[in-house]
């Protein structure tokens, strides 16, 4: 689902309920000049929610159902100077969404995420950092979530990938870019049911001098969403069992009990 400002194409974001989306902080805040010294105000505005649209229901931005927003809650804590922290943000449609097999909330994922998981990125932004113009249709990319060692030497204040940010990529050519900002960020089950793990937040190379996407070795830096869950609740009264999802890991001693006790009843 994108967010567009009058019809012109600004970022992504991802359904959670028929009337709530989550996005980047950054997709409808405005960085403030100056705050007062020692001040504990943010450092951003949030702006008006009728300056945006959102299109659901189809992967072409010319196509789709058009709805307004009522209502935008940013996270207090969100810096929208420097590392981006809390970049994330919850909208409020003016009316709910017509759901249907192409209309539909993704869960938020609330597994541990490893270092080499498979997840995918999905958006509209650029496909190359040659052009400032974004993606006509939606396309999406596989990429592993990155080595915490490599992610804490681009990102200043990294944990892990089950902190606050997720850092994901690492591969040449394979990365989100300018106009993916707040779309998503999944994971795959089994049976292919995505479940959100981020939103899209920024993109780091490896030197100053790298491109803005797609370097080697660079990674891109996702909010991520079940770090948050509490947060997302608080603001939009949503069940958190009934938005997120978390796996059923069956250990090597559980797979054990269950064999033998299939043995016994057969």
């Amino acid at each position: 689902m994108y967010l567009a400002e009058g019809r012109s194409q600004h970022c992504g974001s991802s359904i959670i309920d028929a009337s709530w989306l989550l996005t980047a902080a950054h997709c409808v805040t405005e960085t403030l000049d100056s705050v007062p010294t020692g001040s504990d105000s943010p450092r951003f505005t949030t702006q008006a929610a009728d300056k945006y649209v959102v299109s659901a229901g189809n992967v072409i931005t010319t196509q789709g159902d058009y709805k307004t927003i009522q209502k935008i809650i940013v996270h207090t804590k969100y810096n929208s100077t420097g590392s981006a922290d809390n970049d994330i943000a919850l909208l409020q449609l003016s009316s709910p969404l017509v759901l249907s097999d192409n209309v539909k909330p993704i869960r938020i994922y609330r597994g541990n995420l490893t270092e080499g998981d498979a997840v995918v990125a999905a958006g509209m932004g650029r496909t190359t950092v040659a052009t400032d113009d974004g993606s006509t249709t939606l396309k999406q990319v596989n990429l592993p979530i990155a080595k915490t060692t490599d992610c804490q030497n681009i990102i200043p204040g990294y944990k892990d990938s089950n902190g606050p940010q997720v850092c994901a990529g690492g591969q040449e050519n394979r990365d989100t870019c300018s106009g993916d900002s707040g779309g998503p960020l999944y994971w795959l089950h089994s049976d292919k049911t995505p479940a959100l793990v981020g939103c899209t937040s920024y993109g780091m190379g490896p030197k100053d001098d790298s491109p803005i996407c797609g370097a080697k070795q660079g990674v891109g830096v996702y909010t991520h969403a079940s770090y948050f869950l509490d947060w997302i609740v608080q603001e939009s009264g949503l069940n958190s069992q009934t938005i997120s999802f978390e796996p059923v890991v069956t250990t090597g001693k559980q797979l054990v009990q269950r064999l033998n006790l299939a043995k016994r009843l057969f």
